[in-house]
This record gives C-alpha cells, structure tokens and sequence, in this order.
C-alpha cells in the first residue's frame, strides 16, 4: 500500500522534480535518521492455546514506560545513537 497523495498531481510534479535534482547531490551530505519506540504497554492481552485449553503467562508489572531509540546516519558509516527514557514529542 501506499499513501492516496501519491496520486495527485501536485504531489507527481513535486516528486519529478525531486527525482530531477537527485543525480547532482552530494551522497557525503546526506544524512539518514531513524526513529523508533517502544514501550511496556505493549503487551498482548490474549494469547493462542490448543482448543478447550486456557493460556497462562506473566507481564511486568503496569509500570508504563516509554522508550525513544534515534540512529543517524551518514555515508561512510559514522553514526550517532541516543536512547531517550520517556516519549518525545
């Protein structure tokens, strides 16, 4: 799947143009960021068992954490990583 934008006109002209500049950049200035969360909310509340058979299992205690993992990247291979306790904005 893909987003509806992707067809409209406007977002086909932006997308040529950009497709246009992108053989005279730079490839040593560009830089790459991920990011990621997780948190300890995310625990399933029903599981699969053999039929007629009830599933039985643990999860952490309700402390509700949120954890925020960033990665950039460069090319070369330089990378800077930060792991944020808490949700960001």
């Amino acid at each position: 799947m893909r987003a509806d934008e992707q067809n409209r006109e406007d977002v086909k002209v932006k997308r040529d143009e950009w497709n246009a500049t992108q053989p005279d950049m730079d490839s040593a200035k560009l830089v790459f960021l991920d990011e990621s969360s997780v948190n300890t909310a995310a625990t399933r509340l029903y599981g699969r068992g053999l039929n007629g058979e009830r599933v039985n299992d643990h999860v952490p205690e309700a402390h509700i954490e949120s954890t925020t993992i960033r990665i950039c990247s460069i090319v070369g291979g330089k990378e800077k990583k930060e792991s944020i306790t808490g949700g960001e904005n």
